[in-house]
Protein backbone atom coordinates (compact mmCIF):
# COMPACT_ATOMS: atom_id res chain seq x y z
CA UNK A 1 0.00 0.00 0.00
CA UNK A 2 2.83 2.40 0.85
CA UNK A 3 4.59 1.65 -2.44
CA UNK A 4 1.44 2.32 -4.44
CA UNK A 5 0.70 5.56 -2.58
CA UNK A 6 4.23 6.88 -3.07
CA UNK A 7 4.32 5.84 -6.71
CA UNK A 8 0.97 7.49 -7.42
CA UNK A 9 1.98 10.59 -5.51
CA UNK A 10 5.08 11.24 -7.61
CA UNK A 11 2.86 11.91 -10.61
CA UNK A 12 -0.14 13.43 -8.84
CA UNK A 13 0.96 15.47 -5.82
CA UNK A 14 -0.78 18.83 -5.74
CA UNK A 15 1.57 21.78 -5.49
CA UNK A 16 1.29 24.05 -2.47
CA UNK A 17 4.19 26.33 -1.48
CA UNK A 18 3.90 25.44 2.20
CA UNK A 19 4.78 21.81 1.45
CA UNK A 20 8.34 22.99 0.84
CA UNK A 21 8.45 24.94 4.11
CA UNK A 22 9.87 23.16 7.17
CA UNK A 23 9.68 26.11 9.58
CA UNK A 24 7.45 24.97 12.49
CA UNK A 25 6.05 28.43 13.27
CA UNK A 26 5.04 28.95 9.66
CA UNK A 27 3.61 25.46 9.57
CA UNK A 28 1.35 26.15 12.56
CA UNK A 29 0.13 29.44 11.07
CA UNK A 30 -0.59 27.64 7.80
CA UNK A 31 -2.59 24.91 9.52
CA UNK A 32 -4.76 27.49 11.27
CA UNK A 33 -5.43 29.20 7.94
CA UNK A 34 -6.26 25.90 6.24
CA UNK A 35 -9.00 24.96 8.69
CA UNK A 36 -12.44 24.82 7.09
CA UNK A 37 -11.42 26.49 3.86
CA UNK A 38 -10.21 25.56 0.39
CA UNK A 39 -6.47 25.03 0.22
CA UNK A 40 -6.10 26.64 -3.20
CA UNK A 41 -7.28 30.00 -1.85
CA UNK A 42 -4.94 30.17 1.13
CA UNK A 43 -1.49 30.96 -0.31
CA UNK A 44 -1.98 34.64 -1.18
CA UNK A 45 -3.30 35.37 2.30
CA UNK A 46 -0.64 33.21 3.96
CA UNK A 47 2.19 34.92 2.09
CA UNK A 48 1.08 38.43 3.13
CA UNK A 49 0.40 37.37 6.72
CA UNK A 50 3.82 35.76 7.17
CA UNK A 51 5.58 38.65 5.45
CA UNK A 52 4.03 40.99 8.01
CA UNK A 53 4.42 38.62 10.97
CA UNK A 54 7.51 36.50 10.21
CA UNK A 55 7.97 35.33 13.80
CA UNK A 56 5.94 34.40 16.84
CA UNK A 57 7.09 37.62 18.54
CA UNK A 58 5.85 39.86 15.72
CA UNK A 59 2.50 38.05 15.77
CA UNK A 60 2.24 38.38 19.54
CA UNK A 61 3.00 42.10 19.38
CA UNK A 62 0.16 42.70 16.92
CA UNK A 63 -3.48 42.91 17.94
CA UNK A 64 -6.20 40.47 16.87
CA UNK A 65 -7.79 43.34 14.93
CA UNK A 66 -4.55 43.88 13.01
CA UNK A 67 -4.34 40.18 12.15
CA UNK A 68 -7.98 40.08 11.11
CA UNK A 69 -7.36 42.56 8.29
CA UNK A 70 -5.05 40.02 6.61
CA UNK A 71 -7.27 36.95 6.91
CA UNK A 72 -10.65 38.51 6.20
CA UNK A 73 -10.43 37.50 2.52
CA UNK A 74 -10.73 33.85 3.56
CA UNK A 75 -14.01 34.59 5.28
CA UNK A 76 -12.43 34.47 8.72
CA UNK A 77 -13.52 36.81 11.45
CA UNK A 78 -12.37 37.70 14.90
CA UNK A 79 -12.15 34.16 16.29
CA UNK A 80 -9.45 32.99 13.88
CA UNK A 81 -7.50 36.23 14.39
CA UNK A 82 -7.66 35.74 18.16
CA UNK A 83 -6.32 32.18 17.72
CA UNK A 84 -3.38 33.37 15.63
CA UNK A 85 -2.53 36.14 18.09
CA UNK A 86 -2.75 33.71 21.01
CA UNK A 87 -0.51 31.28 19.16
CA UNK A 88 2.15 33.97 18.84
CA UNK A 89 1.97 34.72 22.55
CA UNK A 90 2.18 31.00 23.44
CA UNK A 91 5.38 30.63 21.40
CA UNK A 92 7.14 33.74 22.71
CA UNK A 93 9.35 32.07 25.30
CA UNK A 94 9.55 28.50 24.04
CA UNK A 95 10.38 26.69 20.80
CA UNK A 96 7.62 24.97 18.87
CA UNK A 97 7.22 21.50 20.42
CA UNK A 98 7.77 18.44 18.25
CA UNK A 99 5.32 16.06 19.92
CA UNK A 100 1.73 15.85 18.66
CA UNK A 101 0.20 15.92 22.14
CA UNK A 102 2.07 19.06 23.15
CA UNK A 103 1.34 20.77 19.84
CA UNK A 104 -2.38 20.08 20.35
CA UNK A 105 -2.28 22.19 23.53
CA UNK A 106 -1.40 25.35 21.56
CA UNK A 107 -4.16 27.90 20.80
CA UNK A 108 -6.06 27.14 17.60
CA UNK A 109 -4.32 23.79 17.09
CA UNK A 110 -6.53 20.71 17.11
CA UNK A 111 -5.63 17.03 16.64
CA UNK A 112 -5.27 17.26 12.86
CA UNK A 113 -3.13 20.41 12.84
CA UNK A 114 -0.94 18.98 15.62
CA UNK A 115 -0.31 15.76 13.70
CA UNK A 116 0.25 17.61 10.42
CA UNK A 117 2.79 19.99 11.97
CA UNK A 118 4.57 17.18 13.79
CA UNK A 119 4.95 15.33 10.49
CA UNK A 120 5.49 18.12 7.96
CA UNK A 121 7.75 20.36 10.05
CA UNK A 122 9.64 17.71 12.01
CA UNK A 123 9.30 14.54 9.92
CA UNK A 124 7.64 12.54 12.70
CA UNK A 125 5.45 9.55 11.84
CA UNK A 126 2.01 11.01 12.55
CA UNK A 127 -1.02 10.46 10.34
CA UNK A 128 -2.64 13.68 9.10
CA UNK A 129 -6.15 12.36 9.53
CA UNK A 130 -8.69 14.71 7.99
CA UNK A 131 -12.18 13.74 6.82
CA UNK A 132 -10.97 12.64 3.38
CA UNK A 133 -8.10 10.50 4.67
CA UNK A 134 -10.40 8.86 7.22
CA UNK A 135 -12.77 8.00 4.36
CA UNK A 136 -9.93 6.33 2.42
CA UNK A 137 -8.92 4.21 5.41
CA UNK A 138 -12.51 3.29 6.15
CA UNK A 139 -13.07 2.13 2.57
CA UNK A 140 -9.79 0.33 2.04
CA UNK A 141 -9.95 -1.70 5.25
CA UNK A 142 -13.73 -2.05 5.42
CA UNK A 143 -13.92 -0.22 8.74
CA UNK A 144 -17.45 1.10 9.15
CA UNK A 145 -18.09 2.48 12.64
CA UNK A 146 -21.64 2.22 13.90
CA UNK A 147 -21.53 5.82 15.07
CA UNK A 148 -19.32 8.85 15.48
CA UNK A 149 -16.94 10.60 13.13
CA UNK A 150 -14.64 8.39 11.09
CA UNK A 151 -11.55 10.41 11.99
CA UNK A 152 -12.23 9.94 15.71
CA UNK A 153 -12.66 6.17 15.48
CA UNK A 154 -9.89 4.25 17.27
CA UNK A 155 -9.54 1.56 14.59
CA UNK A 156 -9.23 4.11 11.81
CA UNK A 157 -6.66 6.12 13.76
CA UNK A 158 -4.63 2.96 14.42
CA UNK A 159 -4.83 1.90 10.77
CA UNK A 160 -3.66 5.36 9.71
CA UNK A 161 -0.74 5.22 12.10
CA UNK A 162 0.19 1.80 10.73
CA UNK A 163 0.32 3.21 7.20
CA UNK A 164 2.46 6.18 8.22
CA UNK A 165 4.85 4.10 10.33
CA UNK A 166 7.06 3.35 7.33
CA UNK A 167 9.70 5.58 5.74
CA UNK A 168 8.88 8.93 4.11
CA UNK A 169 5.91 9.92 6.29
CA UNK A 170 5.57 13.38 4.70
CA UNK A 171 5.14 11.93 1.23
CA UNK A 172 2.71 9.27 2.47
CA UNK A 173 0.56 11.91 4.16
CA UNK A 174 0.58 14.08 1.04
CA UNK A 175 -0.40 11.11 -1.11
CA UNK A 176 -3.33 10.26 1.17
CA UNK A 177 -4.48 13.89 1.37
CA UNK A 178 -4.32 14.29 -2.41
CA UNK A 179 -5.92 10.92 -3.12
CA UNK A 180 -8.82 11.91 -0.87
CA UNK A 181 -9.18 15.29 -2.56
CA UNK A 182 -8.87 14.04 -6.14
CA UNK A 183 -10.17 10.46 -6.33
CA UNK A 184 -11.58 8.97 -3.12
CA UNK A 185 -14.37 11.49 -2.86
CA UNK A 186 -17.95 10.80 -1.68
CA UNK A 187 -18.46 9.63 -5.29
CA UNK A 188 -15.12 7.91 -5.82
CA UNK A 189 -13.20 7.35 -9.05
CA UNK A 190 -12.17 3.82 -8.21
CA UNK A 191 -11.00 2.98 -11.72
CA UNK A 192 -8.18 5.55 -11.39
CA UNK A 193 -7.23 4.74 -7.79
CA UNK A 194 -3.91 2.98 -7.12
CA UNK A 195 -5.42 1.26 -4.05
CA UNK A 196 -8.57 -0.14 -5.65
CA UNK A 197 -7.17 -3.66 -5.97
CA UNK A 198 -6.79 -3.81 -2.17
CA UNK A 199 -9.83 -1.72 -1.29
CA UNK A 200 -12.79 -3.44 0.38
CA UNK A 201 -15.17 -0.78 -0.92
CA UNK A 202 -13.99 -1.06 -4.53
CA UNK A 203 -13.97 -4.86 -4.48
CA UNK A 204 -17.48 -5.08 -3.04
CA UNK A 205 -18.74 -2.56 -5.57
CA UNK A 206 -17.10 -4.50 -8.41
CA UNK A 207 -14.92 -1.52 -9.28
CA UNK A 208 -11.49 -2.92 -8.51
CA UNK A 209 -9.13 -3.17 -11.44
CA UNK A 210 -5.52 -4.19 -10.92
CA UNK A 211 -3.13 -1.44 -11.91
CA UNK A 212 0.42 -2.76 -12.23
CA UNK A 213 2.79 -0.65 -10.21
CA UNK A 214 4.68 0.11 -13.41
CA UNK A 215 1.58 1.93 -14.66
CA UNK A 216 1.11 3.90 -11.48
CA UNK A 217 4.57 5.42 -11.91
CA UNK A 218 7.76 4.82 -13.86
CA UNK A 219 9.61 1.70 -12.67
CA UNK A 220 12.67 3.85 -11.96
CA UNK A 221 10.65 5.82 -9.40
CA UNK A 222 9.61 2.80 -7.33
Amino acid sequence: MRRRLLAWGRSHYRYFPWREDRDPYRSLVTEILLKQTRADGVEAVRAKLLLTYPSARSLAEATPKDVETYIRKLGFGKQRAVQLHALGRALLDAPVPRQRRTLAELPGIGPYAASATSCFAFGRREIALDVNVARIISRVFGLIPARGELRKNRQIIEAGQAIISGPRPRELNWALLDLGALLCRPRPKCDACPLSVRCSYAIQAGRAELQPLSQVARPSDV
